[in-house]
């Protein structure tokens, strides 16, 4: 039986007005800070959590507008059960119906849904059937609090050893790590406290706990994650994130809030929900990303896969350019200019060769992620020759500059240096070390006229950010 959640319905929850979510095996919910993402796993838990279906609180209604009722669904890809009359149920419902006059929250209307989304026939044995169909959906929501200190932690780490009973159990040494590590006597106490590990520690047992259901082929599983990467190097990051995407190819749905780059593959954008909260709208999620990438292209994206690369799912605008030559360049440039680029939360993202720069651009465009695009025309120089002119030229001309042209929507945002980078701004580097030529020629300061074609590019990235920001 398969217990992927396929749609996911908020409605009029915190910061949530309306929102419709179609989650992936792997969901990783990407954005700012306080746009949603964790209110989205809350949704999520307020349905499948350990605690039951809890009441809320006036201050859990979106815009403090307690007339109106809450309402999450959660739709699956298989029945979950079946009612009396045989009907499959394939969905659930949490609803919080509008306040009371004395300010009370009323105990929430639980409902089973049919395909369409629709409550199925009401029974005298309404509640218990949703009560069993949702005993079907192994769940685990881990917050961000990796603290027994917390009070919340405790019952995760036991929610989480009832996940692994409920998918077949594990054994050997990862059950005797969940089942001696979370508590841990401490003898020499005199107040007969119990030491527990601290939260780096209660991390570590998480990623172990999760590569053990792993390990056991273990399927059927939702679990939802707030801030993976918490108290976690970045190999261990990296490491728990390939764990994370097994479980998901086992049969296993991960939805996770992250605001980590070790957590995201730009080989993969259609695991990435962009999360944002815009005035007048409330949290919004933007995906359905659906590539045309072939395995060439995939591979060569995996051939030059770094972290820095998956940055600018989180940038608030991205400079792409080439190669190494140009991402060491500008930011000691910018720097010049007054211009912090982490300040400014601005990613200079080589694409490792023009060939990869359309896969980047098509990702950049479809998340509307401000971007400018720098590359070489690779052709001599023309005097005179205007923008339309080389555009054109270059689109007749086939190849990589043919395809990138392509895929941005918008001519404004490409930036072309005739025939090189180096040759626009008049230094010639040796060959052998491009890329410290370019840094020592930024650093003995450039040109009047260099300056204004550097700064171009970035001027109309920022000009493009503030644009975003007030709409």
């Amino acid at each position: 039986m398969s217990t992927i959640i396929t749609r996911v319905i908020i409605e009029h929850y915190r910061s949530v007005r309306y929102l419709e979510l179609e989650p992936a095996s792997l969901c990783a919910l990407v954005g700012p800070n306080n746009a949603g993402k964790t209110n989205i796993l809350r949704a999520v838990n307020l349905i499948l959590g350990n605690g039951g279906p809890l009441p809320l609180t006036p201050q859990d209604y979106s815009d403090g507008d307690t007339r109106r009722p809450v309402r999450v669904d959660l739709l699956f890809a298989a029945p979950l059960c079946h009612g009396q009359d045989g009907s499959p149920v394939m969905g659930l419902r949490y609803l919080s119906p509008p306040v009371s006059a004395s300010g009370e929250v009323p105990a929430p209307r639980l409902s089973c849904l049919d395909e369409d989304g629709k409550p199925v026939p009401v029974s005298p044995c309404d509640h218990e059937l949703f009560m069993e169909a949702r005993s079907r959906v192994p769940f685990l929501l881990v917050d961000a609090r990796r603290s027994f200190n917390h009070g919340g932690f405790e019952g995760q780490w036991k929610g989480l050893r009832k996940l692994l009973e409920r998918l077949g159990g594990i054994d050997g040494e990862a059950r005797s790590l969940l089942e001696s590590e979370a508590f841990v006597a401490d003898s020499d106490r005199q107040d007969g406290r119990t030491l527990v590990p601290g939260p780096g520690r209660q991390s570590s047992l998480l990623v172990e706990a999760l590569k053990a259901v792993k390990d056991a082929d273990n399927a059927g599983a939702v679990i939802a994650i707030e801030e993976p990467e918490i108290f976690l190097h970045p190999h261990r990051e990296r490491f728990f994130y390939r764990i994370l995407r097994d479980l998901s190819m086992a049969g296993n749905q991960i939805i996770y809030a992250t605001h980590s780059s070790n957590f995201v593959d730009i080989q993969y954008p259609e695991d990435v929900y962009l999360v944002q909260r815009k005035i007048g709208a409330g949290t919004t999620v933007r995906h359905n990303f659906r590539s045309t990438w072939n395995s060439d292209e995939r591979f060569m994206l995996l051939r030059e896969f770094d972290a820095r690369r998956n940055e600018l799912f989180f940038s608030r605008g991205v400079v792409l350019v080439e190669g190494d030559t140009e991402r060491f360049l500008y930011p000691p440039f910018l720097y010049s200019q007054g211009i912090d680029i982490d300040e400014a939360e601005i990613s200079i993202i080589d694409a490792g060769g023009k060939g990869n720069m359309p896969l980047l651009v098509e990702v950049l465009e479809f998340f509307d992620i401000p971007y400018v695009a720098v590359f070489d025309s690779d052709m001599h120089p023309r005097k005179g020759r205007k923008r339309t002119d080389l555009l054109r030229r270059l689109r007749q001309q086939g190849g990589p500059n043919a395809r990138l042209i392509a895929a941005s929507r918008s001519p404004g945002r490409l930036f072309i240096f005739e025939p090189n980078i180096e040759g626009a701004l008049g230094f010639n580097p040796e060959m052998k070390d491009k890329v410290v030529s370019a840094v020592q020629y930024v650093q003995n300061g450039v040109s009047l006229q260099a300056r204004h074609r550097l700064m171009e590019p970035v001027n109309a990235l920022l000009a493009q950010i503030r644009e975003k920001e007030l709409q």
